[in-house]
């Protein structure tokens, strides 16, 4: 990553069609896409943030996986914790120099269940 002001896209959660998550699907934590961006780089590391805490311990962007989606999973009791209603999430981004991301677009999901 060679530029901490770019504008990350926002990730998507596989099992929250439409936005919303039922807190059953998240058995054993969710699947957050962090898509690809034009600036990924091996040794980058990756932070999803989950109700503003952090959900995920650091991934680091190994050399083969610069220019595809990383998909990371945000555990279970990450996703009960925030409880049901309107929760966001996000990720940040950190270089091997130690330099921070601007917080990627941030992502509203409902927590209910149908």
């Amino acid at each position: 990553m060679s530029d901490t002001n770019l504008s990350l896209p926002a990730p998507t959660v596989n099992e929250a069609p439409g936005g919303v998550l039922d807190p059953a699907d998240a058995e054993g934590g969710v699947n957050v896409v962090i898509p690809a961006y034009a600036d990924f780089c091996a040794g980058d590391q990756v932070q999803v943030y989950w109700n503003g805490d952090s959900a995920t311990a650091p991934y680091t962007v190994r050399e083969d996986e610069g220019d595809k989606p990383i998909t990371l999973v945000v555990p279970e009791a990450a996703i009960l914790t925030a409880g049901e209603g309107t929760t966001d999430f996000h990720y940040t981004i950190t270089d091997r120099a130690g330099n921070i991301s601007k917080p990627s677009l941030p992502v509203q999901l409902a927590i209910t269940q149908p």
